[in-house]
């Protein structure tokens, strides 16, 4: 599978961690009780597929999938977040059982009997009622406890008032700061401030944006590193309240811990389940769009990335790529107008445009003579017997600053040999006066 089908699939099991992380090739499926080192190796094999930089320029969506991916694995490395997502796909997946066996039923109820059929005897009768009512009570309890999951996932969460510091601080000596980077840009993160830092790396499981790309990511998804000599090594949630031993320097180190409130604990639910449930509503809204333009999630986004780059084209060039006519404004409307003409139609616009193009243009040749024959009808020919040397220095300084256009050219020229001509008359008749003396 290509990394961009990769990516699109993964855009479209948004919101369900599982699908997501079993979409790596070569591992196997992701499960609620597989064990979390086994889908860091899938979600790992995922981002070197889809990572932005790998797709910068095939795929315009590469950053909301990866954000998709980041977002599933932490909610795969939360163990409450796990076990919401496990009831909810076990719900859906409920959901679409009945549905198909409903429909089974309807086929069966249209379906002529047979006559073949034999019916069951009454100790195989009692037999089936035994096993259906001993799996009745395992069945409810954990139907019952799967709907409790789902609905406290879909609760708003409630805000404690109380503002008081919970445990003791951990700081200094073994206690360091490790360095932690943005999975996508691989800058470093600064906390805001210290309590901050306890509740991304703790079990709170609290999201922050990269201060330079502004992604989102939380503790599981972050690029950590050693204290010491910035080693880098995989964490978790788990691991927050150990001592580690960097295998690199072999020295050992823990993680600081600042003393956080029970309502800053409970802010961090409330904002995590108001982006949760934003996520979905987004994706039932592009789901139910999906369905109203056909259903087909790939063909659609092949289509819209089309449309895009048909309006830019058009944007650029002033100019459909499609009829090939001239377009100053309304260009996305004019493509859309296009793509619903058919070809045939579209064909013909296209050669009556180059043919009015064709006929507005004039003849290259025309234009090029046109300015050269007014010249030489406008311009006489200078006597070099007759000009005197003062005409000579005036029709000198008009020509410098004569260059307008070329109608004041004409008329400078003109000018020019009229008053040639009266030099010429006045020296003729200087000289005619001189031989009468």
């Amino acid at each position: 599978m290509e990394a961009v089908q990769i990516a699109k699939s993964i855009l479209a099991a948004d919101g369900q961690p599982f699908v997501i992380l079993s979409l790596a090739q070569g591992f196997a499926p992701v499960t609620p009780e597989t064990p979390l080192p086994v889908a860091r190796r899938s979600y790992m094999r995922l981002a070197g597929v889809i990572h932005p930089d790998r797709l910068k320029g095939s795929f315009d969506k590469a950053t909301e999938a990866f954000q998709c991916l980041v977002s599933a694995f932490e909610c795969f490395a939360d163990p409450k977040a796990r076990k919401q997502a496990a009831a909810a796909a076990q719900g859906k997946s409920k959901a679409e059982s009945r549905a198909s066996t409903a429909a089974d039923g309807r086929k069966a109820k249209a379906a002529p009997p047979s006559s073949t059929t034999s019916r069951p005897s009454a100790s195989q009768q009692m037999k089936k009622a035994n096993s259906k009512a001993a799996a009745a009570p395992a069945a409810s309890v954990a139907d019952e406890k799967a709907w409790e999951a789902l609905a406290a996932a879909n609760t708003e969460p409630e805000v404690s008032t109380n503002r008081t510091p919970i445990g003791q601080p951990r700081l200094g000596g073994l206690y360091q700061h490790t360095t932690v980077g943005c999975p996508k840009c691989r800058s470093l993160w600064e906390p805001d401030s210290r309590p901050q830092y306890s509740l991304f790396m703790g079990q709170w499981g609290k999201k922050v944006h990269c201060q330079l790309c502004l992604f989102q990511f939380g503790c599981a998804t972050a690029l950590h590193g050693c204290p010491h000599c910035s080693a880098p090594f995989d964490y978790d949630a788990s691991m927050y309240d150990t001592v580690q031993t960097c295998q690199r320097c072999k020295r050992q180190f823990g993680f600081p811990y600042y003393p956080v409130s029970q309502h800053l604990i409970d802010q961090i639910a409330l904002e995590e389940w108001r982006e949760r449930m934003e996520r979905q509503k987004t994706s039932e809204r592009e789901a139910r769009a999906r369905a109203r333009h056909g259903g087909g999630g790939r063909d659609e986004a092949t289509a819209t990335e089309k449309m895009q780059l048909l309006v830019g084209t058009c944007i650029m060039e002033e100019e459909c790529p499609l009829c090939h006519k001239r377009v100053k404004s309304k260009h996305r409307a004019h493509v859309e107008e296009c793509m619903a003409t058919p070809p045939g139609e579209l064909a013909t616009s296209a050669g009556r445009a180059s043919r009015k193009t064709t006929r507005a243009a004039p003849p290259a040749d025309k234009v090029a003579k046109a300015p050269a024959s007014r010249t030489a009808k406008t311009t006489p020919k200078a006597n070099p017997k007759t000009t005197t040397p003062g005409a000579t220095k005036k029709s000198a300084k008009r020509k410098r600053q004569r260059s307008d256009s070329d109608f004041s050219e004409g008329e400078d020229s003109l000018s020019d040999s009229e008053e040639d001509a009266i030099s010429s008359e006045s020296s003729f008749s200087y000289s005619d006066y001189d031989d009468s003396d």
